[in-house]
This record gives C-alpha cells, structure tokens and sequence, in this order.
C-alpha cells in the first residue's frame, strides 16, 4: 500500500528488489529528484491518503507523522491536508530535497499551518555533497 494524494491502484516502480532497497515511487517512474527513470520492477498497488486512512479509521490518528518517499513527498502531504492541520500533531519528520520546486513549497505551507522548524537541525540533517546533495529531514512542529 502506498500513501499519495488520492485513492486508487497505480503501479509502484521498484530501483532494485532487494531488503532495504530505496528509491522507489507509486504512479509515476521517476527517481528522487522526479526525473525520469527506468525502474528495474513494476507491480500493482493499491493507494490510500492518509486523510481516508483516519476518517476510516483504519489507523489510529496520529501525533507524530515520518514521511520519507523519495520524491513524493508534497503528494503524500496533498493527501493528508485534514491531518496535518489538526492540532494533535505534534510533529512532522518529512525529507526534502530543496533542489525541487515542490518540495521547496512545502517548507513555506506546512509553516503555514503553524509549524516551526529549527535552522540548524536543519543545516545539519542535510546533505551537502554526493548524489543526495541538498536532501536533509526536515522536523516540522508545534
């Protein structure tokens, strides 16, 4: 099951099969700076948001939210408006990559919503050399 910005069955590309693998993403076959790839699996899925997964109650609301989908990242948030807008979290733990436009937003829209984040966590989480150069976690909270 993958969690993205609307419910439904897609395809998840797959970098490699094996344990601990990474760089995977659902309905689109792009790698973790949203260029095209050519993934070396391909297999059904279904997708969720999170918003449906709560109303339904099918998970337990939560007070701490970790998103790390290699790329994604703003649908997953899309999906989760409802649930992060609501006070009981307490916290977002979500890796961005700021070379992406839509990742960058996402910094200035969860603020929005009265999170904060401290500047040198986030100086020291990320990367600044190597192919996951401008890639850190960023800690949203309240």
């Amino acid at each position: 099951m993958a969690l993205n910005n609307s419910n439904g069955l897609g395809d998840l590309y797959l970098s490699d099969f094996l344990a601990g693998a990474s760089c995977h993403n659902f309905g689109e076959e792009v790698d973790y700076c949203l260029n095209p790839m050519q993934a070396a699996f391909k297999q059904g899925c279904v997708s969720y948001t999170l918003d449906s997964l709560i109303v339904e109650e099918s998970i337990p609301f939560p007070t701490h939210i970790k998103i790390d989908v290699d790329g994604l990242e703003h649908k997953v948030i899309e999906g989760a408006k409802n649930t992060i807008c609501d006070k009981k979290v307490k916290s977002i733990l979500i890796e961005l990559n700021t070379s992406l436009e839509p990742h960058l937003n996402l910094i200035s829209e969860i603020t929005r919503l009265g999170y904060t984040l401290d500047a040198e966590q986030v100086n020291a989480a990320t990367r600044k050399d190597d192919s996951f150069k401008d890639i850190g976690n960023y800690i949203f909270y309240r």
